[in-house]
């Protein structure tokens, strides 16, 4: 039990983190732009793992905790596309409808997913605490700006490289889709 504890004592600390580093890239690399979509692939499947690990005796929450995981893995997954699409046209991703739309509608359904499970799924934070609802909920206008701020970069340093380098970056954003909810482990 002790170790369970603190397992969620250092999920929630995790939360926290992901939440308060959605700030503006440093340095604006391709790189920085990759790992900002990275970060959110690991913190949803961090998330996954724990909705796994407190909610396997309660099907109704885990079954509503893999809804929310699949909505938010369908939006995100379709905003790299809508990114890869975008790479291809004349005007960034900062200037697409579509592209913030989508973005809009990722973080809102990441949000959800990781409030769902942090409110409904794991034991409540410990008196005195402070809980990571707070920081995940301030940090969505954070990374809707990094993840903005990434498209943009990678649509930049998409038009400045070779045509092998152009394969290179489209490989890297397809493997910043998110695992199904059952290759989680």
């Amino acid at each position: 039990m002790a170790a369970k504890r603190r397992s969620i004592d250092f999920f929630r600390s995790l939360l926290g983190v992901f939440a308060s580093i959605g700030g503006p890239l440093y340095g604006d690399s391709l790189s920085e732009a990759i790992y900002v979509f990275a970060r959110e692939k690991s913190a949803a499947a961090q998330t996954a793992v724990m909705l796994k690990e407190n909610a396997t005796n309660d099907p109704s929450k885990l079954s509503r905790g893999i809804q929310l995981y699949a909505d938010a893995k369908a939006a995100f997954d379709g905003l790299i596309d809508q990114l890869e699409h975008d790479l291809q046209g004349p005007d960034s991703p900062q200037a697409s409808a579509t592209f913030d739309s989508r973005l809009q509608t990722a973080v809102q359904k990441r949000v959800a997913f990781v409030t769902y499970v942090v409110d409904n799924v794991l034991p409540p934070a410990q008196v005195g605490s402070k809980g990571p609802f707070e920081d995940i909920v301030k940090g969505a206008g954070d990374l809707i700006k990094a993840l903005t701020d990434a498209g943009v970069t990678i649509w930049h340093e998409f038009r400045d490289v070779s045509k092998d380098k152009r394969d290179d970056v489209r490989a890297q954003l397809e493997r910043q889709k998110w695992r199904q909810f059952g290759q989680i482990s």
